[in-house]
């Protein structure tokens, strides 16, 4: 899907710390929320569904596998376009 790849050229993927475990990789959902507002049109409930959307789609993951996607400090990942 293109807006997967150009979401990962929008966001800040880099390795996020949180409660002394390294998340490598990732980038912070509500950022891709306010990116998808900002580039896409999008209000902030429709930009959530996209990213919901591209989570289903498996072309990204929460980093733990524990949480949909949500708008806020939760880290997610690329899948692997090897």
């Amino acid at each position: 899907m293109a807006l997967a790849q150009t979401l990962r050229d929008g966001v800040e993927v880099q390795d996020r710390r949180y409660q002394f475990q390294t998340y490598p990789q990732s980038f912070v959902g509500s950022e891709a929320v306010e990116w998808l507002m900002r580039t896409q049109g999008l209000s902030r409930k429709p930009a959530v569904q996209v990213g919901q959307e591209l989570l289903e789609l498996g072309l990204i993951a929460h980093s733990t596998g524990e949480h949909p996607f949500r708008d806020g400090n939760y880290f997610y990942r690329f899948a692997q376009t090897d």
